[in-house]
């Protein structure tokens, strides 16, 4: 819930292209998804996942877990020797209720059932395979699922017409343990091409589909890692709960993500503040130099769409780093970014030199018709994230009194909100709520991650499977109940 986040203050809040293509794709899954669906689930904690399993269960009809959680599972339902494989204690104590949930809920779970393993947690180690009824020897461990357990996974996936996969089936970034999360990608990829609703939910998951070029390949990759992973645990994001209603102009699919997206805002002659989401990387020898330009291009379109449909002014906020609510310009400003934008939109962009106060808000009252500004780090204010670290190490909180008038200077800078920072959207921070603004949308971005999830949330083809990979089932737990109420199949 940060200041820059909510758009407390303006008039109107719309979401930009990004957070409404995320926020389209997320309602596609979540709201009316097609049938069957399934979740696929990896990662290494069934502790940090268990409220996207309990949500997931209520939506879809078959659920895939694996990863590194998956011996966490199989370990308390087979008694399974698991070797130094992944173990999460806290979430053992989970897998029974979550396994009663998938029942009551006639979801079927899929476990993998043999494994590649190895001596060392790298490919230097001896390798070897095992089975769930042979076990892992002390001294192996598992870093990728067998070759029974992706024809296993395969078949679960050809039979889906909606697919939700948040985390991997094994150690992908080693190519001796790849196999299981390489091949499930090849499915995802055909299923996707023969008319399959497939979203892939962020972090490494997502990570796996730039290794393996397959961005364009699948129906929606989403933008937000920890954003997406909540939005599927069932979780209100603020950023997001912050837009306005579609109302009349209904979001694409509809359903539990149907929030006003930015071609449904007359923008003509308005000033548009724009929550991007600008956190580039920077080069560690030259911090003045971005090595990745990906989230500033993929702001554009939301941008350039104000642009070309009359805007006075396009206003745009981000955060840049961890500064904790210090002013560091010397290391997380954004003036190298501003720099940047310009070379890719050609055009000027006035880059001021702090997020709030009577100057920015003069530079921004009346600016020439077509303006683009970028604002200073939002997160050189603590009032943006409600809390900040003195240089000397002490955490501080910031008052109400000023958040409030942080984010009432926000909502002095345009007459229209507009997110397109979903990444950023499981945070109430300031500038991701609209606070003070009549309409808040969404923008292609963000649209189109709700979209997508809504499709395999809400209404999915059936059946449905889901693919749960990681280490630890604790990590997963709320994943996986969530899950158990949605699927018809669950991969762990």
């Amino acid at each position: 819930g940060h200041s820059s986040m909510v758009g407390e203050g303006f008039p109107v809040r719309a979401s930009g292209f990004l957070v409404a293509k995320e926020l389209n794709a997320f309602a596609k899954v979540l709201d009316k998804p097609a049938r069957p669906v399934l979740a696929i689930l990896g990662g290494a904690k069934v502790s940090d996942k268990i409220l996207l399993i309990d949500n997931l269960l209520d939506k879809v009809d078959k659920m895939i877990i694996g990863g590194g959680m998956a011996f966490t599972f199989q370990k308390v339902l087979k008694g399974m020797d698991i070797g130094g494989s992944l173990y999460d204690d806290a979430g053992a104590k989970i897998v029974p209720d979550i396994m009663k949930k998938a029942t009551e809920k006639g979801v079927e779970i899929v476990l993998p059932v043999d494994f590649i393993t190895s001596s060392k947690f790298g490919e230097d180690g001896e390798m070897g395979t095992a089975t769930v009824e042979g076990g892992i020897p002390e001294g192996f461990m598992g870093l990728d699922c067998g070759p029974e357990t992706i024809k296993l996974n395969a078949e679960a996936i050809k039979a889906s017409k909606t697919i939700i996969w948040n985390g991997p089936m094994g150690v992908f970034e080693m190519k001796s343990f790849e196999a299981g999360t390489k091949k499930m990608m090849d499915e995802i990829v055909a299923v996707t091409a023969a008319g399959a609703t497939t979203v892939i939910g962020g972090g490494d998951t997502a990570t796996a589909c730039k290794v393996y070029k397959t961005e364009d390949k699948v129906s929606h990759v989403s933008t937000g890692g920890g954003a997406s992973l909540e939005l599927l645990e069932g979780k209100v994001l603020p950023g997001i709960a912050a837009l306005s209603d579609a109302g009349a102009a209904p979001a694409k699919e509809g359903g539990s993500l149907n929030k006003l997206q930015l071609q449904d805002v007359d923008v003509k002659g308005k000033r548009v503040f724009i929550r991007v989401d600008f956190n580039v990387p920077f080069d560690k020898q030259d911090p003045t130099k971005i090595t990745n330009l990906a989230r500033v291009q993929g702001a554009l379109p939301t941008i350039q769409y104000c642009l070309d449909n009359g805007a006075k002014s396009v206003v745009l906020a981000s955060h840049l780093g961890r500064p904790n609510g210090n002013k560091m310009p010397e290391k997380f400003s954004l003036a190298p970014v501003a720099k940047a934008l310009e070379g890719l939109i050609n055009k000027p962009v006035t880059f001021l030199k702090d997020t709030v106060g009577a100057e920015t808000e003069a530079a921004c009252a009346n600016p020439a018709d077509g303006s683009v500004i970028l604002l200073e780090n939002v997160r050189f204010y603590a009032e943006e994230e409600g809390k900040g670290v003195k240089p000397d190490g002490e955490k501080f909180k910031a008052s109400a009194e000023d958040v409030a008038a942080f984010r009432g200077s926000l909502a002095k800078l345009a007459d229209v909100y507009v997110c397109d920072a979903f990444g950023t959207a499981h945070r109430g921070h300031s500038s991701m709520v609209g606070e003070g603004f009549p309409v808040r949308a969404s923008g292609f971005l963000v649209a189109k991650e709700l979209n997508a999830f809504a499709k395999v949330l809400d209404k999915p083809a059936r059946p449905v499977l889901a693919i749960l990979g990681g280490a630890k089932v604790s990590d997963k737990i709320l994943l996986i109940d969530n899950l158990l109420d949605k699927v018809d199949k669950m991969i762990i």
